[in-house]
């Protein structure tokens, strides 16, 4: 079976039609299925069409999930680099505090040992 690309002005011609039908009174499923039935082609693509019409309107654009997508791994690898340089010096400072401890004096107070 071969892949159908139908122009804008096809795409648009089809969501006038099943606009119109609504307006005479057809529910939207009734509409959708007679306009698919009279382009060639199947229901979800024009229900898939009516959607993103519908979010285009509104002003939200139909990659904005992506773009969220995209900026929470962003600050998720932002998150990831901090950590790893607060692990890094956190290890320096427990290296120094060992340094420390070593070169303290018999019977001088020794900072306590932290358990995990």
């Amino acid at each position: 079976m071969s892949v159908v690309r139908y122009s804008a002005d096809a795409k648009a011609d089809a969501l006038h039609s099943v606009h119109a039908l609504q307006g005479q009174g057809y529910a939207r499923r009734a509409a959708v299925r007679q306009v698919a039935a009279q382009l060639g082609c199947r229901s979800e693509t024009l229900n898939a069409w009516l959607r993103r019409d519908a979010a285009r309107q509104r002003g939200a654009h139909p990659g904005s999930h992506d773009a969220r997508i995209q900026r929470l791994e962003r600050e998720l690898y932002q998150l990831m680099r901090v950590n790893a340089d607060l692990r890094a010096e956190l290890e320096a400072l427990e290296h120094r505090a060992r340094d420390l401890a070593l070169r303290t004096p018999a019977g001088a107070i020794r900072p306590s040992r932290r358990r995990s």
